[in-house]
């Protein structure tokens, strides 16, 4: 990212500048090419949060693909501005759901939904759509703070210290266990799974994406759960 990446900010309700519009229509674009499942996504989410229109919108790349095949999404924040990595298909899924740290992680996911983890699975698009609309509410939650890109990450920061067992992300955890050869505690990966999807930011991300998905389930084609 470079400084003319950073774009003005919309508020909520206000009509979207030319810069904005130029960069929702370039985010479109990368996501029509990307993963078509989430075009109807980023609309529901633009259409209510329209100061999310300046943020700029990529996939991830090749090697990134090659190096974490069951990536999610990711908001980065950093000095030259933001930006929001979505999913870019769901062919790591099947496999996520059976890793250690996956199958509590898509539980959290499907009852915040209000679905159960079946359902989650078997709806296509469902849990990008989810993973895509998170990455969002923690741009939301950026943007409605005002806090300095340095002030969000000694938040971050923070709070992910405050985690049990030593202050780990549940994928995090996992990594180091295989590194040591430690066994893998499939209890404490479920406390610290709990955990993290209620650090404060966590929280905020999901009920952002999960309030949009139950209001806007029938036009994004989820008519499993509504």
């Amino acid at each position: 990212m470079d400084e003319s990446t950073k774009q003005p900010k919309a508020k909520p309700g206000e009509m979207l500048s030319p810069l904005q519009k130029e960069q929702q229509n370039r985010n479109e674009l990368t996501i029509s090419k990307e993963n078509p499942l989430l075009a109807k996504t980023y609309s529901v989410m633009i259409r209510k949060f329209p100061e999310l229109a300046s943020i700029p919108i990529s996939s991830f790349t090749e090697e990134e693909k090659r190096k974490t095949p069951k990536s999610g999404g990711r908001f980065n924040v950093c000095e030259s501005g933001q930006e929001l990595i979505f999913p870019t298909g769901e062919t790591h899924l099947d496999e996520f759901a059976f890793t250690e740290d996956g199958k509590p992680t898509l539980d959290i996911i499907a009852s915040k939904i209000g679905v159960s983890t079946e359902t989650l699975l078997k709806t296509k698009g469902l849990i990008d759509a989810f993973i895509f609309l998170h990455e969002g509410g923690h741009a939301h939650e950026y943007i409605k703070s005002g806090m300095t890109w340095l002030e969000h990450a000694e938040k971050r920061k923070e709070e992910i210290k405050s985690l049990p067992g030593g202050g780990y992300t549940p994928s995090r955890y996992v990594a180091l266990c295989r590194e040591q050869s430690i066994p893998i505690s499939t209890d404490h990966i479920r406390i610290v799974s709990e955990a993290y999807r209620n650090l404060p930011s966590e929280k905020y991300s999901d009920n952002f994406a999960a309030s949009l998905i139950r209001e806007n389930g029938d036009e994004l084609g989820f008519h499993s759960i509504t």
